[in-house]
């Protein structure tokens, strides 16, 4: 059983209609409680909270028309905590444990604009590579996990009216190259 809640922190720095930067973090709190099973002869409850990792992002916004928008940006994130438990080996509490670069791009397109209602269109893609490392005390010291690559795609239809949105989209991510690096070992026979 796992129970998170927290606050979403964002800091947006906007020097031109067409430049911007950002860091984006979370302050949480994850609980998790596990029973035994056939297994694990022992169950388990655990806590964590702190911030999430810091996702620093930067792109440019061009406006080829009134009613459509092309945004690039590049991100990269970096962990709020890197030490491992053997906890963390039922999933991360608070935060990847994992550095990580990417981009991304996103296009909008507005069938109409009104004052009282509106209808856009909106893809976004993003990929994100995460850079290996050791997960001791969970694996061998001498291992590395590999935890590959995310390419995420969102599309999505938003329909304002007045003030309330609606939205229906539909949102895929996909994982590639992720392994668990063994070193091999030599096993001499007398």
């Amino acid at each position: 059983k796992r129970i998170s809640s927290g606050s979403l922190l964002n800091l947006r720095y906007v020097p031109s209609r067409n430049w911007w930067a950002e860091v984006t973090t979370g302050i949480e709190k994850e609980s998790l409680k596990s029973r035994s099973n056939i297994n694990s002869a022992s169950s388990f409850c655990t806590s964590r909270s702190g911030f999430d990792d810091f996702v620093f992002s930067a792109g440019h916004n061009w406006f080829p028309s009134e009613e459509s928008q092309i945004v690039l940006y590049g991100l990269g994130g970096l962990p709020s905590k890197r030490s491992v438990t053997l906890f963390d080996a039922q999933d991360a509490l608070v935060g990847t444990r994992f550095y990580s670069l990417g981009l991304g791009s996103e296009f909008s397109y507005s069938f109409f604009n009104r004052p009282k209602r509106n209808l856009i269109f909106v893809f976004q893609n993003r990929f994100l590579h995460f850079f290996k490392r050791s997960l001791a005390p969970i694996l061998p010291a001498d291992a590395k996990v590999e935890p590959g690559n995310v390419t995420d795609l969102l599309f999505t239809l938003q329909y304002r009216f007045k003030t309330n949105l609606f939205e229906a989209g539909y949102n895929s991510t996909f994982f590639s190259n992720q392994a668990i690096l063994l070193k091999t070992r030599e096993i001499k026979s007398h």
